[in-house]
């Protein structure tokens, strides 16, 4: 049979759709045919496929990519990777989640994060931390430069040239305090889940069963003037009723008493350095560099500011940084644009009873009780702020002479703008100075504003939509929720007044683990399914960032249908 010129086109044409078809479903059957311990992240799939096998989908992709077809969460796995400036080759969401999937990577994101559990140091003494840190990124073959912010670590991976975008990670632990009758309830926990899901009883869920407060655990030394090393000799910190300790009782708990990760930094370094390890695997993709900063004293000793001090964001154009959030599932993710977490400081008050027989004690309750009226009388309703007493001490002697007689009082206050902070700040003062001269009594207020003032931590809009595309590109729907503002700090907000920022939760709730307890909490523990997804997480957005950020990718062609090529 003869054909004429159209219908010779109509049948080539065909062929073409055809062999097209066979590619794309050659490169599905590789995402889908994932092992059994990869399908336990299949939420790094995002419906699309879950798991992968690596190496078997990475090879496939480099000869059986489909053009201008995106392979985003949801449905099928198409329509969340393609299109204008940020197009990118099919397959990078199956080769990322496949590589963190692996059960080898995922058993190393373990280990590393419980090695890292056992031995907590606090801000400026991350020396185990930090050489762990540097040992994994000489393995990997990874550069970096340390000491920066004297135990920090700054690493790169990528081409060496702009864009340069930033992920960072805290390493420091905390101080830690609870209560010895409480702490015995829990002994004989162990890591096995059925045994855990047996012993975890619902009143030990209850947030409040919490007896602790975080400021007394984090800065009462900084209060009281003394370094974490005298911490344990303060009668203001600890106090005989208190057994300093990790509350929860595991092979991998806490192995330098008094100090705990219970803030889920051990976490946050296990994820950043696996992605790393994703990133440096696939350094020939990236288009531009990525630079990771392992961070110390993110608690209390503002170490985001010493990093930036020491160079960390020369060159960068955005940043991000992810903390573990009990209040959502294992591996959600949560943010919001705009001011996320407060700005943070705190306040000391020395009242002296005077030369005129003043009244220390007096004039420090009522010092007190007229802090409490600065927020109710005074702030707008829809400006939230805090005013908060959390530590008072007072005289040893039940007779002391008024002359001779110190009270001292301290707290925090916080605010979402930088104006109510200010604002809060100068009113704590007038209150305290006043209240004193009533009752004859002098005071003087310190508000450690070289140490431990945090402004506000605010997402950049650019940022944010960044986070949310690539959470339901990567982790498919479902995966992402906004939240709300919080009234807890962070000085990841350093960073955000240099240059734009993306800070997000990433859920680690899993009531069957225990994993309900607020960071801070003595009780604190995660799921650590939580760590391959993070690390995934970690790695799309760096590599998906500078894939929409990079110079070659507003330059290419804007038409739908051709494929851009991975450097």
């Amino acid at each position: 049979m003869e054909y004429g010129g159209h219908e010779l086109a109509v049948v080539v044409l065909v062929l073409l759709l055809l062999v097209s078809a066979t590619s794309c479903t050659f490169l599905e059957e590789d995402v889908i045919l994932g092992t059994v311990e990869e399908a336990k992240v299949a939420r790094l799939g995002g419906g699309g496929g879950g798991g992968s096998k690596g190496a078997n989908a990475s090879t496939r992709r480099a000869d059986n990519t489909c053009a201008g077809v995106g392979v985003g969460g949801g449905g099928g796995g198409g329509g969340g990777g393609g299109g204008g400036r940020g197009r990118y080759y099919v397959g990078w969401k199956e080769e990322i989640a496949g590589m963190a999937g692996r059960p080898e990577t995922a058993a190393w994101l373990r280990a590393v994060r419980r090695r890292i559990h056992e031995r907590p140091e606090l801000a400026y003494e991350e020396v185990e931390t930090s050489r762990l840190v540097r040992d994994e990124l000489d393995a990997m073959g990874v550069g970096f430069r340390h000491p920066v912010a004297r135990t920090g670590v700054v690493a790169t991976i990528g081409t060496g040239r702009p864009p340069v975008v930033a992920l960072r990670a805290d390493m420091d632990a905390l101080p830690i305090q609870v209560k010895e009758k409480e702490r015995t309830q829990l002994i004989g926990w162990n890591t096995s889940r059925a045994d855990r899901k047996n012993r975890f009883s619902h009143e030990q869920q209850k947030e409040g069963s919490l007896h602790f407060i975080a400021i007394s655990i984090c800065f009462t030394p900084l209060l009281f003037g003394l370094s974490s090393r005298n911490l344990q000799r303060s009668s203001g910190c600890i106090t005989p009723s208190l057994f300093t300790d990790e509350a929860v009782e595991w092979e991998h708990k806490s192995k330098n008493p008094g100090k705990m990760h219970a803030c889920g930094h051990d976490a946050h370094v296990a994820m950043l350095l696996g992605a790393a390890k994703i990133l440096k695997a696939r350094e020939h993709h990236l288009r531009g560099t990525v630079r990771l900063l392992f961070q110390p004293a993110e608690e209390s000793g503002a170490g985001a500011k010493r990093m930036i001090e020491g160079g960390a964001l020369e060159d960068v154009e955005a940043i991000f940084a992810v903390h573990v959030s009990h209040q959502h599932p294992t591996s959600v993710i949560g943010s919001r644009t705009g001011p996320l977490l407060a700005g943070c400081g705190f306040f000391k008050a020395v009242i002296h009873g005077g030369r005129r027989s003043g009244d220390a004690v007096l004039a420090a309750a009522s010092t007190i009780i007229n802090l409490q009226s600065i927020v109710s009388r005074e702030a707008d309703p829809l400006d939230s702020q805090v005013v908060s007493v959390a530590m008072v001490n007072g005289s040893d002697h039940p007779a002391a002479a008024a002359e001779e007689e110190e009270f001292v009082l301290g707290g925090t206050f916080r605010a979402f703008s930088n104006a109510s902070f200010y604002q809060v700040r100068r009113r704590i003062e007038e209150v305290i100075t006043a209240q004193a001269r009533v009752h004859g009594c002098e005071a003087a207020a310190d508000f450690f504003e070289n140490q431990s003032f945090y402004p506000p931590t605010v997402n950049d809009a650019r940022m944010y939509a960044h986070v949310k595309a690539v959470a339901g590109e990567l982790l498919g729907a479902g995966s992402y929720r906004d939240v709300p503002p919080m009234m807890g700090a962070e000085d990841f907000s350093f960073y955000s007044q240099v240059v734009p920022a993306g800070f997000y939760y990433i859920g680690v709730r899993n009531e069957t683990l225990g994993s309900v307890h607020t960071g801070h909490s003595p009780y604190f523990m995660i799921d650590e399914d939580v760590l391959p997804t993070g690390a995934a997480f970690h790695a799309a957005i760096a590599e998906r960032y500078l894939a929409n950020h990079s110079p070659s990718s507003s330059s290419d062609s804007d038409d739908p249908d051709i494929e851009l090529e991975a450097p």
